[in-house]
């Protein structure tokens, strides 16, 4: 990457991570210093199933989500994470366990990636970078409650409405296989939720 790439990229990092916390020169330095910027494709694992979580990453472009999968070996997505989420499994990394789910591109994504034992020593050094860390945390714990209380909902056509509601940009992003598989219903019932607003709107 040549430098004019490596600034633009910075600059986008550095707005994304302000949303979290406005962090001082020295500590966003020695953030950027450890980080390193990668463009994954569909197919690349991030983190994959079984494997211990050594890495994390803001999303700078594109989706990434995280998944499962049923006995059946169908795909179930629990999280979908948009330019600006933090990916990461904190359980996995904290109890150096395999990780329960893959983190994989939904479609091609730039990432901003740390290595999560260099991000820790920062975080001890730096009271702000500790600060930040907590607040990803939060943002990564409320998706995840944000995905059971939709899936939580007897009604298919009410987590739809949901979607369309609360996160409208996700059916810019997504095509109707992978809200399928996020909402845990078949694509032929997305297709009748969208027939159905179509009704109550006309």
């Amino acid at each position: 990457m040549n430098a004019i790439g490596a600034n633009r990229m910075t600059k986008e990092a550095n707005t994304i991570i302000s949303c979290y916390k406005q962090l001082n020169d020295e500590a966003f330095a020695a953030l950027m210093a450890i980080a390193r910027f990668r463009v994954y494709q569909p197919g690349e694992r991030f983190l994959r199933l079984g494997e211990r979580s050594l890495r994390s990453a803001f999303v700078l472009s594109g989706l990434l989500k995280s998944v499962w999968y049923d006995t059946d070996g169908t795909e179930r997505i629990i999280e979908l994470l948009e330019v600006g989420d933090f990916a990461a499994n904190c359980e996995s990394h904290n109890k150096r366990a395999p990780s329960e789910y893959e983190i994989i591109p939904a479609c091609a994504c730039r990432l901003l990636v740390f290595e999560n034992t260099a991000l820790e020593e920062l975080c001890r050094r730096y009271a702000e970078l500790m600060e930040l860390g907590t607040m990803l945390t939060q943002a990564i714990l409320f998706r995840r409650a944000e995905h059971t209380s939709i899936i939580s909902m007897k009604a298919p056509l009410d987590r739809y409405t949901y979607v369309v509601n609360h996160r409208p940009q996700l059916l810019q992003q997504i095509n109707l296989t992978e809200l399928a598989k996020y909402l845990y219903v078949t694509r032929e019932t997305i297709s009748r939720c969208r027939s159905a607003m179509s009704r109550r709107a006309g």
